[in-house]
């Protein structure tokens, strides 16, 4: 291993602790308690479409300074995910967030796989004959 991977990795362990996550058992339990919160899928808007949790917008990494001081307060609870769980996008996405003075600010374990591998359903995810997957309506409160 390189002098500057092994650095990078240290880096990259350093910042990790900086940043809370949520299981999704937890997520999923703060949906059900209406609990008002944002949850931000970090993609680009194609893998996105492809198929996102319920309720989540979409901010690419390089666009999320500017949309998230336009589109939240500081104090709001703010849910991100990435793709997968081996992704380091998430956790350079929630320090970037703190360093913006977001003061509540978690990540969700594992991501969109994590998600999925519960079996929990995704939006806007197309099936075999190309149709969109639909999920039931829910209460949608904890958007807010």
């Amino acid at each position: 291993m390189k002098i500057k991977d092994l650095l990078t990795e240290k880096r990259l362990h350093h910042l990790e602790e900086m940043v809370a996550e949520i299981t999704v058992d937890e997520l999923k339990s703060k949906r059900k308690r209406n609990e008002i919160f944002k949850l931000v899928e970090i993609s680009n808007p194609a893998d996105f479409a492809n198929g996102h949790i319920d309720g989540a917008i979409n901010i690419p990494l390089d666009l999320l300074a500017t949309e998230t001081s336009k589109r939240f307060r500081k104090f709001q609870q703010i849910v991100i995910y990435v793709q997968e769980a081996a992704s380091s996008v998430g956790t350079v996405a929630a320090v970037r967030l703190q360093r913006l003075e977001f003061s509540n600010v978690v990540l969700l374990r594992g991501g969109k796989e994590a998600w999925r591998n519960a079996g929990l359903p995704l939006t806007g995810q197309e099936d075999a004959e190309g149709e969109t997957e639909t999920t039931e309506e829910s209460d949608q409160t904890w958007l807010k």
